[in-house]
């Protein structure tokens, strides 16, 4: 009871509850979703919690098809409105969304929180060219230093079965390969925002196979 009031409850989305994302002043959530949204929505500014949503700027690179803004290297202006990085971008379709829902939903009443994001290390050679500790290490950092939002970063270490469980929906190579540290715990990359460490770098730690940190409790 003492932390009631300090302690905040809330519901993460993800980007794809989003019917409309382009230009980001046309956010809006698709109609299967928006009375759900719309009823998390008026708990959470009732109880002065954020709105936290989970973005992934790496998923979408073959629809915006610049690795820079992606990155966060490059800014974009649309509309007239500069945007840092393209999570900042995705997260103004957020906005505009909840706008549509009710024009009190601005920024100081219903805040936005990134409640995942990150890139991959590794993944398919062929398919997944731009999943690399080196991108990782500049999408981390450009984000913690240029983005407006609060937000976690995924994840503290590798899953190196998740694609193979066919984890949210694929068996993408990239899933297992979002973490920070290998799952034996070697850092795979620099983060002078995170860490102190003078540039954002990759660390010469090989990736490791499937289930290599695993044991054997059954026995």
């Amino acid at each position: 009871r003492d932390l009631w009031g300090a302690v905040k409850v809330t519901v993460p989305f993800q980007l794809g509850v989003l019917s409309k994302s382009w230009p980001p002043s046309a956010g809006q959530f698709a109609s299967q979703h928006a009375a759900v949204i719309a009823a998390v929505a008026q708990q959470l500014v009732a109880n002065q919690s954020s709105f936290d949503c989970n973005i992934y700027p790496y998923f979408a690179l073959a629809d915006v098809q610049n690795l820079q803004f992606a990155l966060g290297n490059v800014s974009n202006t649309v509309d007239g409105v500069v945007y840092s990085c393209l999570l900042d971008q995705q997260a103004a379709a957020m906005r505009a969304a909840l706008l549509k829902l009710s024009p009190s939903y601005t920024d100081e009443t219903l805040p936005i929180c990134i409640g995942e994001t990150g890139w991959p290390t590794s993944g398919s050679p062929t398919s997944d060219p731009e999943a690399t500790s080196a991108n990782a290490a500049v999408f981390v950092q450009n984000c913690a230093a240029k983005s407006k939002y609060s937000m976690f970063f995924f994840e503290a270490l590798d899953e190196q079965r998740k694609a193979s469980t066919g984890a949210n929906g694929t068996a993408s190579l990239t899933e297992n390969h979002f973490g920070w540290l290998t799952e034996a715990g070697h850092k795979k990359y620099t983060v002078p925002a995170l860490d102190g460490s003078a540039a954002p770098e990759a660390l010469d730690v090989p990736e490791q196979p499937a289930g290599s940190c695993e044991e054997d409790f059954t026995g």
